[in-house]
């Protein structure tokens, strides 16, 4: 894959690079500020790195330029209608609009096919991707309407351009071409000696795990041995955490198992004498089911009884009154009554009254048989219950000395909560000793699986490393980089790799000590050399064909600038790379020889013509 144009479709250096092997592309910043001055670098070349990254489909960052710069009106209006209040500027500038509102930016590459690809995306929706798919190229900047996929979800446009893209590698490791872009874009923080960034560049400042077995594929070695070792390491790592958070839940040792055995012999030990004076304490003779019987249903009973019998008694005394209120009826006084009146009383009359009188006290004869017949069985009722009563208070009065021994009770209750607090130490002493039992046989299972397979992972390692002299591709790039250096530095330089104290594969560039006093731009030459021999292998395959350095020539004597050039010139030549590198116009020297349609672009600070997008911010 080349780089063939980057545009936009607002004011920008549109760009169109050289995609033949026998060019170089070559941008220019001509700067007149003094080397001290602040924006003497600032021209807008590196930017163009950070463009192609971006539309190569680069996870958008908040700190990204081109989603922080304010627009220059707002921020002009806002200073003048604020009166210089800076917290005040401050805050309107964040509400201001961007000065990239708007623009929308297209990179147009060569595939290895031979085919080109339109890849767009926007400063308003830079989540959502656009392919567009040409045969051929031509020197328009054409902002295409119609687009082959359109607004593709940035996850998923990923996905296809990697399919697109097709790299052998890629396919070979399930290695996506992100992983792998910056290794063809060194950007100026890619060159730090510090942090060893020939191989772990700016973007893996995180675990090891995100570059280590990428580098050692890239280097030509299987990299799922790495990447086993750090899988089964994690799993360690996680039921350490385990571990660490059962001893702090459960407030255990694993060291302390001896003295968890003791604490619980001890409690045992008073669990069980104390059970002993509970078995023969005397409660009046402390049977706590005659206790419980006494105050349940021996007390329930004897109320129910005494309700009862309250009832019967209750039933009788009402008919004891009725038998008492007999039936009563005198017919002299019926008639003696009539005579005050001066009422005259027939004999018939009479006999009538006289007839009733007899029919009523029948009637009440019959009526006092059957209230004795009811009396008699309510009486038979109560002698019953009363035997029944005295039969439980009896009971009752047995257990006196238990229901009024207030002291017993209490301290039966105080033994009871003695056994609760040992049953619940004890619980918590089992508890631990469990948890330390299980963390034990944990131990033991990592140790026979995940253990010895990190074992044998490892030995692996040991084996690969100390055989790479059979790895074919590792012995070409190792070769080609050292002749690389010797051509761009004159002094020797080779890679290397070995396992640190634990089993981690670490990579080094191993070189002469009168090297090391040119420190950063020393170590620039090895990325820059680093970058070539891996695309210089891997010319053969589906892979990269462009390498973009930024500031590769600063700080070099010109000497070095002129091999530099050829040593590139030669290889991109040879393994068929697109070169691409920027240099500040005052650090060409006299014999640094190039033709003029290598140089794809020319940025200045006369005046905004010569900025990348014909503006100063």
């Amino acid at each position: 894959m080349k780089l063939s144009k980057l545009y936009s479709n607002k004011p920008f250096q549109n760009i169109k690079f050289n995609t033949n092997q026998n060019k170089v592309n070559i941008i220019i910043g001509d700067s007149k500020k003094k080397e001290t001055e602040k924006d003497q670098h600032n021209l807008g070349k590196s930017r163009i790195l950070i463009l192609i990254d971006f539309l190569l489909l680069k996870k958008k960052h908040s700190d990204l330029f081109l989603f922080t710069t304010k627009s220059k009106k707002d921020e002009n209006q806002q200073r003048s209608e604020s009166n210089l209040d800076k917290s005040k500027i401050k805050a309107d500038l964040e509400k201001g609009s961007l000065l990239f509102q708007g623009y929308e930016f297209f990179l147009e590459i060569l595939l290895n096919t031979g085919n080109y690809l339109v890849i767009k995306r926007t400063i308003d929706n830079p989540t959502k991707i656009s392919f567009k798919h040409i045969e051929n190229t031509d020197d328009s900047f054409v902002c295409h309407s119609v687009w082959d996929e359109e607004n593709v979800p940035i996850e998923k446009a990923k996905e296809r351009l990697n399919e697109l893209l097709n790299f052998d590698f890629s396919r070979k490791f399930h290695i996506d071409f992100r992983k792998l872009v910056n290794y063809s874009l060194r950007m100026q923080g890619d060159y730090d000696y510090q942090r060893n960034s020939i191989f772990q560049l700016s973007k893996f400042k995180g675990k090891d795990k995100d570059w280590k077995p990428l580098m050692f594929a890239l280097l030509g070695f299987n990299n799922d041995i790495p990447l086993r070792k750090y899988n089964l390491e994690n799993k360690i790592l996680e039921y350490r955490n385990l571990v660490r958070e059962q001893k702090n839940t459960f407030d255990i040792d694993p060291t302390e198992v001896d003295s968890l055995v003791g604490q619980k012999q001890v409690k045992e030990q008073e669990y069980s004498e104390l059970q002993n004076e509970i078995e023969n304490f005397n409660f009046y003779n402390q049977d706590r089911e005659i206790i419980d019987n006494l105050v349940g249903n021996l007390e329930n009973n004897i109320s129910a009884l005494n309700s009862k019998l309250y009832n019967v008694e209750y039933d009788i005394s009402k008919l004891n009154q009725s038998i008492k209120n007999g039936f009563s009826f005198d017919t002299e006084k019926i008639k003696t009554l009539f005579e005050e009146f001066n009422v005259f009383f027939p004999n018939q009359l009479l006999k009538s009254y006289e007839q009733l009188v007899d029919f009523n006290k029948r009637i009440t004869q019959e009526r006092n048989e059957q209230i004795r017949d009811s009396l008699s069985k309510k009486q038979l009722e109560v002698n019953k219950i009363t035997d029944e009563l005295m039969s439980l208070n009896a009971e009752r009065e047995k257990y006196r000395d238990i229901l009024n021994d207030i002291a017993i009770i209490k301290k039966y209750k105080e033994y009871q909560k003695k056994i609760v607090k040992l049953e619940t130490e004890l619980l918590q002493i089992q508890t631990k000793l469990d948890s330390i039992q299980k963390i034990e046989a944990k131990d033991i299972e990592i140790k026979a699986t995940i253990g010895k397979e990190l074992e044998g992972v490892i030995e692996q390692l040991k084996i690969t490393i100390s055989s790479t002299e059979k790895n074919e591709k590792y012995t070409q790039i190792r070769k080609l980089f050292s002749d690389i250096t010797r051509k761009i530095t004159h002094s020797p330089a080779y890679i290397s790799m070995a396992l640190n104290q634990n089993s981690n594969i670490e990579f080094e560039c191993k070189y002469e000590n009168s090297a090391k006093d040119e420190g950063t731009t020393y170590y620039k030459l090895l990325c820059i050399a680093f970058d070539i021999a891996i695309q210089s292998v891997y010319s053969s395959e589906s892979y990269f064909r462009f390498i973009f350095h930024d500031d590769a020539f600063a700080n070099l004597a010109n000497t070095r600038r002129i091999d530099l050039l050829k040593t590139v010139r030669e290889y991109s030549n040879k393994y068929n790379i697109q070169y691409v590198f920027s240099i500040i116009k005052d650090d060409i020297p006299p014999d640094f020889t190039y033709d003029d349609d290598e140089v794809i672009l020319e940025l200045h600070d006369k005046n905004d013509s010569g900025k990348l997008f014909y503006m100063n911010f």
